[in-house]
Order: structure tokens, then sequence, then C-alpha cells
């Protein structure tokens, strides 16, 4: 049986999914820290969902979601955000999308399993984490 072999340029094709959903972590938050109606929303959210401390809640999860949308982006400490955005997820999916119908789900669905992909495969070789390990 032949083995197969992946092409060179495989392992660029992580950047994209990183690029993706590193903009859409970054787009979806920034308003939440920088106008407080966005934060208001957020907040309100948090508190009907029964979130200890939700204030603080707000301001951690929007600041880790830009934070490491930013980092994704640029591929940089990728598996350490990773690791941070799969326990972002796995609350938010616990504590607010439980029980919803799928597509409500997706979003939540669609960055959890990204997070556990960049987790455990690295953020491929277009990624500046490649620069720094050298």
């Amino acid at each position: 049986m032949k083995r197969y072999v992946a092409p060179a340029y495989a392992e660029y094709g992580p950047f994209f999914i990183r690029f993706l959903v590193g903009f859409h972590l970054f787009y979806g938050n920034w308003g939440r820290l920088v106008r407080h109606k966005d934060w208001l929303e957020f907040y309100g959210l948090l508190v009907r969902n029964h979130f200890p401390f939700p204030t603080a809640s707000a301001y951690v999860s929007a600041g880790a979601q830009v934070l490491c949308g930013i980092l994704f982006m640029l591929g940089l400490f990728t598996r350490p955000a990773a690791a941070i955005m799969v326990i972002n997820f796995a609350v938010a999916l616990t504590m607010v999308h439980w029980g919803q119908v799928y597509p409500r789900q997706f979003a939540a669905l669609a960055m959890m399993a990204t997070s556990i992909f960049l987790l455990l495969h690295g953020p491929g070789k277009a990624a500046l984490d490649n620069l720094r390990r050298r």
C-alpha cells in the first residue's frame, strides 16, 4: 500500500483558518471593549445566563477574544492562545448555547473546533511562531 505524502504547501493551509477565525474573534469583540453600548449588551447576556461576576467576566472574555484573535492572525503564541479559546468557548457553549438550536450554536462550535485544531496541530508554516523558534 502506498503511503500518502502531503504536498509541500499543505502546511500553509492553517493560515487561512487561523486568519479568518482570528479576524472574527477580533471584529466581534473589539466593540465590546471600546463602545459602552456593546459592552452593556454583552454584560446583559452574561447576567441573563447567570455568569458569576458578570462585569469581570465580560471584560475578561471580550479581552481574551480580542487578544487571541490578534495572536491567531499573526500565528504568534498560537497554542497558548488556542488553549485559552478552548476554555472560553467551552464555558460559552455550556452556559449560553446549551439547549439552543444548532444554527444558534454554530459560531461558538466553529470557534471551539478551530481552537482545538490549532492547539493540537499548531499554526502551520506561515506563522510568526516559526520565526520565534529559530
